[in-house]
């Protein structure tokens, strides 16, 4: 069930980097620590959302809470250390009161208020002063200390982004690797064809131009839905990428031919995902939602835009059915990312196993797989914690139903924990950490 995947997530930790959730189970990368921060997120302010700025108060507080009992129990045994010293120094006093008189050899009495006296720190001694000497230092010497010197001061290597990606099944889950070879190609394709500087509701707008309400399913089953075949997906990328290509003062193109060949065959990808019946049309709505990860903007503002872009009936709630097809929007893109073979791949680090250690292939029944397994476990999740709080959740005919504050209200106060891979909507926290 559900409930046993509980023990895989640890509790969030009260560290600087509040922008991210806390670690995945066993020796996965810390998200805390590393999974963001080793590239760059410390110091990007500009870049909170509403639920960033309600964790780091989170975080704050429990940092304090953390200190304060920490500080009281120091006290409460350095109590408890000085009455047990004192007693046991009123037994030896009794024990030698019949003893000899130290002789002038012997070290002096020990007094009992300097048994309780703090030593004093000892000095550093370890900055002396160079012996004076004729001999000139041998080259070699100097420059292997400053050789030392510089590999002391030398950044340590930065590792692959990972995240866990928690499921109902018997493994528990599944743990991507992205490697930062290909997390540094994907920067390039979004920088030279301006996309990081697109705002998502733009690109959504140029998206749903170009489709076509169409008739889907049959019988009594069927209905009609917003979709894009390939033709006319194409034709809405060249007017993203148009409305955001930076034009140099010639008129020509930012893009090279290499960026531009790598960009298609990336959003080919991502269609051909979304295409999950092999029907030549994916549905306009949640193409549109996804894409917005490879935009620029907020995670928070990327979260509202797209709930109520799936909301079609505009009633400002979602019901289960609708919240796994929301978290599915974001999975498909991030997961297309992290597979695709339009991208700089590094084999041994762009891997996924699961969280017992068992590598997967990266074909696409997996990766359908694991987009379905994922965002149903996070959606019982969700629903499940917010039917728990909250009894006036609305219902009709059966249905329970949640809006997107609840949602939210879910996310930061712990619902972090369970779906770290959210973090990844917003840019600047892993492909443009270190960009000025």
């Amino acid at each position: 069930s559900s409930d046993n995947n509980e023990g895989t997530v640890s509790s969030p930790a009260a560290e600087d980097d509040h922008d991210c959730p806390p670690p995945p189970p066993d020796d996965a990368m810390d998200p805390t620590n590393d999974f963001l921060g080793d590239m760059g997120l410390d110091g990007i302010d500009d870049g909170m959302d509403d639920m960033d700025y309600i964790l780091q108060q989170a975080s704050h507080e429990a940092s304090e809470t953390q200190n304060k009992d920490s500080e009281e129990h120091q006290a409460e045994e350095g109590t408890t250390s000085d009455k047990t010293q004192d007693k046991r120094i009123k037994e030896e006093s009794r024990e030698d009161t019949h003893a000899p008189a130290p002789s002038s050899d012997s070290p002096p009495p020990v007094d009992s208020k300097k048994r309780t006296t703090k030593r004093q720190p000892k000095k550093n001694i370890t900055k002396t002063q160079p012996r004076k000497t004729n001999n000139r230092a041998k080259p070699v010497a100097t420059s292997n200390r400053t050789h030392e010197q510089h590999r002391a001061h030398s950044p340590p290597p930065v590792a692959s982004l990972k995240f866990h990606l928690l499921t109902s099944e018997e493994h528990k889950g599944y743990m991507i690797s992205i490697s930062q070879r290909r997390i540094q190609h994907l920067r390039q394709l979004v920088c030279e064809s301006g996309l990081y500087k697109l705002d998502g509701n733009v690109a959504c707008s140029r998206i749903l131009d170009k489709a076509v309400k169409r008739r889907q399913g049959s019988g009594g089953g069927a209905y009609s839905a917003l979709t894009l075949t390939k033709e006319e997906f194409d034709s809405a990328m060249r007017n993203v990428v148009a409305s955001s290509t930076p034009h140099s003062s010639r008129g020509e193109a930012g893009m090279t031919r290499d960026t531009q060949h790598h960009l298609s065959d990336l959003l080919t990808s991502i269609f051909d995902t979304f295409d999950r019946h092999k029907c030549g049309k994916v549905d306009a709505l949640e193409l549109a939602c996804g894409f917005t990860v490879l935009c620029g903007g907020r995670k928070s503002d990327k979260l509202e835009y797209a709930f109520e872009l799936l909301d079609e009936k505009k009633h400002g709630n979602y019901a289960h059915n609708d919240m796994i097809r929301y978290l599915q929007s974001f999975l498909v893109v991030l997961l297309s990312i992290s597979s695709s073979l339009s991208l700089a791949r590094d084999n041994r680090e762009d891997v996924m196993t699961t969280m017992d250690g068992t590598h997967c292939g990266n074909g696409a029944s997996t990766i359908l797989r694991v987009i379905d397994y994922g965002s149903s476990w996070a959606t019982e999740r969700v629903f499940k914690s917010v039917l728990g709080a909250n009894r006036n959740s609305k219902s009709k005919n059966n249905r329970t139903f949640i809006c997107f504050d609840d949602f939210a209200e879910w996310y930061t106060q712990g619902g972090y924990t369970s779906i770290p891979w959210l973090e990844l909507l917003d840019l600047r926290k892993w492909v443009l950490a270190d960009k000025t």
